[in-house]
């Protein structure tokens, strides 16, 4: 039952934010209020775009929204950023920007040290499906690195948070893997995703 909430609670935000499905959250709220509105609603003191990763397509960066919530969970959500500007892209591939809303995967970091979401974005045109994984951490963490193929690579990781953006399909047997300040390690296995990404998200919309 928890996991099915937690799962739920990613494809609301996915839904909301034009991605074609999201998965693999920790570090959730207890699932009996996991979808109660102080639980996702924005507490109003604004949100903040601490990272960014390059599109390696070349258009605008992704990056990851943070704010907290009413009841004082921390909510990443991914989009796009440029000209300081966050939102999602438009048809024209320019970023349309978006208010601060409920739309954050809102964490509870009180009971681990880091919580990651990952946003699956199917293939179009020339472009291969890909997948964005992100997260928040606390201040126990001190570096982020992503496992694909045998090959770790550090995640760009800034104030508390981390972004990372990969093929789909490098998701295959890929580890995310947190170290601490204490030195030791937790690993998160990742996968690509289960539902087939089929239907194109607005956000990957090309011209030309």
């Amino acid at each position: 039952m928890r996991r099915r909430l937690i799962v739920l609670l990613a494809l609301v935000a996915a839904v909301v934010a034009g991605v074609a499905s999201a998965s693999a959250i920790t570090a959730q709220v207890d699932p009996d209020t996991a979808v109660s509105p102080p639980n996702i609603q924005p507490d109003g003191t604004g949100a903040r775009v601490p990272v960014t990763a390059t599109d390696p397509d070349g258009r605008p960066a992704f990056a990851i929204r943070v704010y907290r919530s009413k009841s004082g969970l921390i909510c990443p959500e991914a989009g796009r950023t440029a000209g300081g500007r966050f939102g999602q892209l438009d048809p024209a591939g320019e970023v349309e920007a978006t208010e601060v809303a409920a739309t954050g995967v809102c964490q509870d970091l009180s009971k681990e040290p880091a919580g990651y979401v990952v946003n699956h974005y199917p293939a179009r045109g020339k472009l291969p499906a890909r997948a964005v994984v992100f997260g928040v951490t606390t201040d126990a963490v001190t570096g982020v690195t992503l496992t694909t193929a045998g090959v770790q690579r550090p995640v760009r990781f800034a104030g508390n948070t981390y972004i990372s953006v990969v093929r789909e399909d490098a998701l295959a047997g890929a580890s995310l893997d947190v170290t601490l300040a204490d030195g030791t390690t937790k690993s998160y296995a990742l996968q690509p995703s289960v539902a087939p990404l089929i239907a194109p998200a607005p956000e990957e919309t090309t011209t030309g």
